[in-house]
């Protein structure tokens, strides 16, 4: 089996889409190898993750420990991370029996960088920014930092989406983009790569976010995104 087979069926699993032969053929791929089993259940967790968005409002103080927490994510795995032991295919197959992530999710793309899936939902049709942007229930927080320029994110429960909008932004060049980056105690998780155009403005909407007791954070990343944050932050709210 390739190993575009084997992240295509890894990808399905995580939105939960895997039919019967699929699962038997990545079943198969994991008890041969068992690093397929371990990207496999780092994939479902990134994406229980995502699928499991706290409603609650952060604690006071959290923001300050948060992002000290970020700057001691590591950057790259350590080599035992990277052999971590096989996981039981029956844990697993269990795991990818999860509803679907929701509808909004499992239209994403999904990537597999390092094992990880990140949600790249990046829409910039105007009528779908405007429909988050002008819900009844919008909700804005203004990112500050290092970043010139001004940069918001906007959510609306009722449309099960994000904006992020932001003007007079720096340039990026083709190798790199933003990342906006959802932070608790335990971690950070992306919400989504964009980047501004020739002008430095940018109104791109995410599905399937829910920003609500988290800290937001900002970073610059190679081309496609990252599975964790480079730092420094460049902006957070």
């Amino acid at each position: 089996m390739t190993t575009e087979r084997i992240h295509e069926l890894i990808a399905l699993a995580a939105l939960g889409e895997l039919t019967e032969s699929d699962e038997l053929e990545l079943d198969e791929a994991a008890r041969v190898d068992p690093a397929v089993g371990s990207e496999l259940a780092q994939a479902l967790a990134s994406a229980a993750a995502i699928q499991a968005l706290s409603a609650e409002e952060p604690p006071a103080g959290l923001r300050g420990s948060v992002l000290a927490a970020v700057g001691r994510t590591p950057q790259e795995p350590s080599t035992e991370e990277r052999l971590s032991p096989p996981v039981r295919l029956d844990d697993v197959r269990r795991r990818r029996r999860w509803p679907a992530i929701t509808a909004a999710v499992a239209a994403a793309a999904v990537l597999i960088v390092g094992g990880v899936v990140l949600v790249s939902n990046q829409v910039s049709a105007p009528d779908g920014v405007a429909a988050v942007v002008d819900a009844s229930d919008a909700q804005e927080r203004t990112l500050d930092g290092e970043l010139s320029g001004t940069l918001s994110v906007v959510y609306s429960e009722s449309e099960g989406a994000i904006v992020v909008e932001g003007d007079g932004l720096p340039a990026l060049d083709e190798s790199q983009t933003y990342q906006l980056w959802l932070v608790d105690d335990t971690g950070a998780a992306s919400a989504g790569v964009f980047r501004p155009d020739a002008d430095g403005a940018v109104a791109a909407r995410f599905d399937g976010v829910d920003p609500t007791g988290f800290v937001l954070g900002v970073t610059a990343e190679p081309a496609g995104g990252s599975d964790s944050p480079t730092l420094p932050i460049l902006a957070s709210a």
